[in-house]
């Protein structure tokens, strides 16, 4: 085992994968690796993406110990001096002695949080293994602030035991996150050019008002709950949010290296599935209880994760970002423009009339879930529907357009005002034409 007292040092570990331990097959295969680490190491210049994933680069590490609480086993990775640095060395006996069984449970005890977390449990042994090994144990007491939002996400942490109190300052998302921001505005400007008019009350008018100027109290998370997920999977680089202890509390912390190594493998897909859909949730709760005109952010978060695959295509259909970073402009689907077109037509409507009539794109259909979902979860969590209302960014189908035109009448409906206006506004030019909205 060894510490390192002074100096920085980089891990590395070969993701290869191995049978069964004890196995013949395991042990060709740790022979094989061994083999090819010592002759990358015996070149004149070493070679340090031979040696595999970089999971750790720090100062006042240590390393060694997982090999020695079992007898006969293997060194599970590559550590490499980054500078010059002076370590403490401790052998098998005075290990043995002294810290074999503060070490042991220490391991024991984060095995036994992954065997009873369920977005572990279908892992295959080998990899829980890896998991438990690359898991640190930080015990934190009443208090403390284990993240900030805005600070580097660098870490994820899974709560063993105690409470965590999660505070938010939405009003903070568009400095913190200009990149995501920037993006938002130019794929669903609608998520924030809103302007409904909202009721509200003496009491929640001051509320937002002093929103402003101090975190909001969200809620509390427990046991197997996480922090840091999100901003991990998303590929964030700050923590959306704020977590303080309201208790003493032991997290399990696992560096973003590790993360990635990890839960991008094939077994760990229903663990990532897992993940996301109770990140959804719970930005659904964040959303709820942050004002209506600040959850713009917080809802393509949760658009970015639930609907990954609707977002792929809304950013396909749409140049978005030159190489700079610099929003482009949409290009408009063919098959919408010609149905637009075939719409002008009936009405008597000339080309550079119907161009000012915006076309329908796939950030309909995004809003649109997006609101489904946090009325399901509304109606789920039996919270109060009317607060629900403000909170929705479209009522896609509410605003319904029935025209007749040569004794045919034709039904639109449109997601947004400003698409019906419009819409409106064009209609009410054309000849034999009557207008009714509801």
């Amino acid at each position: 085992m060894y510490v390192a007292l002074q100096g920085r040092v980089s891990i590395y570990v070969i993701g290869k994968d191995a049978a069964k331990d004890g196995s013949r097959e395991n042990e060709a295969i740790n022979a094989e690796v061994l083999d090819f680490l010592n002759e990358v190491c015996s070149k004149k210049k070493l070679d340090r993406s031979a040696l595999g994933v970089l999971v750790y680069s720090g100062e006042n590490a240590t390393f060694g110990e997982v090999a020695l609480v079992e007898v006969d086993s293997v060194r599970t990775a590559t550590v490499v001096a980054d500078n010059h640095i002076d370590l403490l060395t401790i052998d098998r006996d005075l290990f043995n002695r002294c810290l074999r069984g503060v070490v042991a449970e220490d391991m024991q005890a984060k095995s036994s949080f992954v065997d009873r977390n369920p977005a572990f449990r279908a892992w295959p042994p080998r990899q829980r293994k890896q998991l438990v090994i690359s898991l640190t144990t930080e015990k934190v007491s009443y208090g403390a602030r284990v993240i900030r939002q805005g600070q580097a996400a660098t870490h994820a942490y899974f709560i063993s035991s105690g409470e965590v109190e999660i505070n938010l300052e939405p009003r903070q998302y568009k400095s913190q996150f200009p990149r995501v921001w920037t993006e938002m505005e130019s794929l669903i400007p609608d998520l924030r050019s809103s302007k409904r008019a909202l009721n509200l009350t003496p009491h929640e008018d001051r509320i937002q008002r002093l929103a402003v100027h101090r975190p909001q109290q969200i809620c509390i998370l427990g046991e197997n709950e996480h922090l840091g997920a999100l901003e991990m999977i998303l590929g964030l680089d700050h923590y959306i949010e704020s977590a303080c202890t309201k208790s003493a509390c032991v997290l399990l912390k696992l560096g973003r290296p590790q993360f990635d190594r990890l839960m991008k493998r094939k077994f760990a897909l229903p663990t990532i599935e897992n993940l996301k859909e109770n990140l959804a949730s719970r930005l659904c709760l964040y959303i709820y209880q942050c004002p209506p005109n600040d959850a713009a952010f917080l809802k393509y978060l949760n658009m970015k994760l639930a609907d990954a695959s609707l977002m792929a295509t809304l950013r396909k259909s749409k140049q978005v970002f030159d190489t700079n970073g610099v929003f482009q402009g949409a290009i408009v689907d063919k098959e919408r423009s010609e149905a637009r077109t075939e719409l002008m037509k009936r009405l008597h409507m000339s080309a550079d009339r119907a161009a000012s009539l915006p076309p329908e794109d796939m950030s309909e259909v995004v809003v649109a879930n997006m609101d489904k979902r946090l009325k399901l979860w509304s109606e789920k969590s039996n919270l109060n529907g009317g607060k629900l209302v403000r909170l929705q960014t479209a009522h896609v189908g509410s605003f319904v357009c029935l025209f007749v035109y040569s004794y045919h009448t034709y039904t639109y409906s449109f997601s947004t005002p400003s698409r019906l206006s419009s819409f409106i506004n064009i209609v009410t030019s054309a000849r034999n034409t009557f207008l009714l909205i509801d």
